[in-house]
């Protein structure tokens, strides 16, 4: 594993296999900033505004706004990717001279954080970091970073029994096949719109849960069980989908349920759990008599302190209830 974390503020040198990424303009005018440096130390060919030269990668960024630079960004992912006898040292590109910021250029970066070969800003690490995105499925040739430990058994053979995989979301645990455990780096999770679960992401903090509402398949039973959300869970989506005891036991600050979430079959998702505001951002009142029974059954597995509708009218249950 290369033992370099992010990309140095200040690069003075390069190691025979390192390569400075600058930003550039297309013309190749390589006169301030990150390119100066690489035209007077890294072999940066004047009048060149694309690609590898001498022990430097220029990647325009002074053409126009953010979505003209993404596919030169995609382009130098390839080709790290293609030559990973390199470390590529991706410094703050476009947040000098063409004057945007770190979090409009982060995201153009998302693909590369997880090749190994390709150092960046911690900057940019930072903002990638900020959303949690769970991977469309378990496929650890995917991950940045894969550590195992396993035993010998009888026929001297080496079986896996735990893996990991660090992400800018957090470290995601394995065993065999199933996912037994998720550390989040932060406090947002966004989750994917396929079936990333076959066991639970137990006992963490986070600020903020969204599901989203289109094509996201049943999950696994018990997969945020006992976790406490500070924030908020959106639930956008048909509460048949998450699964039986998805918030077994967990705290809820805010459990936001949209109308078409409201007009599926319930299960016991919420059996045990603390929920202090159930709202209901496009609910119409009176509800009919199906998005209520869901409610309802929401209300008997879990412990609900308030009600907050979208016309900012809050009552204790009790009271919606009589409504």
């Amino acid at each position: 594993m290369y033992n370099r974390k992010y990309t140095p503020e200040r690069i003075t040198e390069l190691k025979p296999n390192e390569i400075f990424v600058f930003g550039s303009n297309l013309a190749g005018l390589h006169s301030g900033g990150a390119a100066r440096l690489a035209f007077e130390c890294f072999g940066a060919v004047w009048g060149q505004g694309v690609g590898l030269q001498g022990q430097s990668y220029a990647i325009p960024t002074m053409q126009g706004g953010v979505e003209t630079i993404k596919p030169y960004v995609d382009k130098f992912t390839d080709f790290a990717k293609q030559h990973q006898e390199y470390k590529f040292l991706v410094t703050r590109i476009g947040c000098g001279i063409a004057g945007f910021k770190n979090e409009e250029i982060a995201p153009l970066f998302a693909k590369a954080y997880y090749i190994r070969n390709i150092i960046m800003p911690e900057e940019f690490v930072e903002e990638l970091a900020k959303v949690i995105h769970l991977p469309e499925k378990w496929n650890y040739k995917r991950f940045f970073n894969i550590e195992n430990k396993g035993t010998v058994n009888s026929k001297n053979s080496y079986v896996f029994t735990d893996m990991w995989a660090d992400m800018p979301s957090g470290r995601f645990i394995r065993r065999g096949d199933t996912l037994i455990g998720f550390e989040p780096a932060q406090d947002n999770i966004v989750g994917s719109e396929s079936n990333p679960y076959h066991a639970g992401c137990y006992s963490v903090t986070l600020k903020r849960l969204i599901l989203p509402g289109e094509g996201i398949t049943a999950i696994a039973k018990g997969v945020f069980e006992n976790i406490e959300v500070l924030g908020e869970v959106e639930l956008p989506c048909g509460l048949e989908k998450i699964g039986d005891y998805t918030f077994a036991k967990s705290k809820i600050g805010i459990l936001k349920i949209y109308q078409d979430a409201l007009k599926d079959k319930y299960g016991r998702q919420f059996k045990g759990a603390f929920i202090d505001k159930l709202y209901l951002p496009d609910s119409n009142m009176p509800m009919n008599l199906s998005e209520f029974g869901v409610l309802l059954s929401i209300a008997s597995n879990a412990k609900v302190n308030e009600v907050f509708l979208d016309n900012s009218v809050q009552m204790s249950w009790h009271d919606f209830q009589s409504q």
